[in-house]
């Protein structure tokens, strides 16, 4: 390395520091063209033949690693960071303008520092700032970052106009999917109200299988179950009636046989007695006339019989007048 006369070496030859940390104008161009714009320098002694020589041992990087770092985290307009030495120097800076404008001494930096860490308000060339301060300890920089009020302010609102109109969609998206999921939940309540009053005028119908396992579909399965139970018990009910219906056919029956069967027994008995055993035979046709019938009302039906006991005039005689009275029976009834 041909220059010799850098900042650097000034500072080590007129102080007692032992290492330094160079920004890009502390550094010669050869070497910012060489090496890098940003170097660590840390000097030591070498003893030649008796003789002490300083040595230098240098470590560079480009300057572009720190306004990487520097410039990653700023996202509002006019804002700046930069790092300060203790010589009043910026190290580097996400934007050198702006760094020159709200410049600050490295004495005001540090009293800052001990009495806050957190943003502190500003007036610097009567715009209002707010800055924070951090340290780097080992080289004993600053960063500073510098945030305007105004753009703050301006990206706060923007901020909230987008909260408002998120939270204005969210509440017409709520809004929406509650009507249309009121309305399903209603249409399907409805349908079933709509099965369930058509047992005022007949027999409940039942629905279709629900297609969703929720509270309404459990409603559907209950309601078809209690139509199923109630068509199971009116058949079983109309099936009792049936077998009632016959079974009283039966017991009338039971009751008008032995009648007949008395009057037939008593009839044979007298003949016999009067010794007219040839009568007997054509009496058990002819002494009685017996005729069967039933009224029209399926609601309530009944039978109705009717004995004559024509004292043998035969029973084709007999049957006329039977069927006249069961006639006159059956037509007074259902009046």
């Amino acid at each position: 390395m041909q220059d010799t006369n850098t900042y650097w070496r000034g500072i080590f030859q007129s102080t007692r520091v032992n290492e330094l940390y160079c920004p890009s104008f502390y550094l010669g161009e050869e070497e910012k063209r060489e090496y890098g714009n940003v170097a660590y320098i840390f000097r030591t002694f070498l003893n030649s033949g008796g003789t002490i020589h300083p040595a230098y041992v240098a470590a560079y990087w480009p300057d572009s690693v720190l306004k990487g770092i520097l410039s990653d985290n700023l996202t509002l307009e006019n804002s700046v960071s930069y790092i300060i030495n203790d010589r009043d120097s910026i190290v580097s800076s996400s934007d050198e303008q702006l760094s020159g404008t709200y410049w600050l001494s490295y004495k005001t930096i540090s009293d800052s520092f001990l009495s806050s860490m957190y943003f502190v308000p500003r007036t610097i060339l009567g715009k209002k700032l707010y800055v924070c301060f951090y340290s780097i300890r080992d080289p004993g920089w600053y960063m500073v970052t510098v945030l305007p009020e105004a753009p703050m302010i301006r990206k706060g609102n923007q901020i909230m106009l987008r909260l408002i109109m998120i939270y204005l969609l969210a509440i017409i998206a709520a809004a929406i999917t509650s009507v249309l999921l009121s309305r399903s939940i209603t249409g399907r309540i409805s349908s079933v109200i709509g099965k369930m009053s058509t047992a005022r005028s007949g027999i409940p119908v039942p629905m279709d299988e629900p297609t969703v396992n929720d509270e309404i579909g459990d409603l559907i399965d209950t309601y078809n179950y209690m139509t199923w139970k109630m068509a199971q018990l009116m058949e079983d009910q109309a099936k009792a009636a049936e077998e009632l219906r016959i079974a009283e056919f039966n017991a009338l029956q039971a009751q008008i046989n032995p009648h007949f069967l008395y009057n037939t027994m008593d009839m044979i008995n007298w003949l016999a007695k009067q010794g007219r055993t040839a009568e007997i035979s054509d009496g058990g046709q002819d002494a009685h006339a017996w005729v069967t019938g039933f009224t029209k009302d399926k609601n309530c039906p009944l039978a109705f019989a009717v004995i004559v006991e024509n004292g043998n005039s035969g029973f084709r005689a007999a049957v006329p007048v039977a069927s006249a009275v069961l006639n006159e029976a059956a037509k007074n009834y259902t009046e």
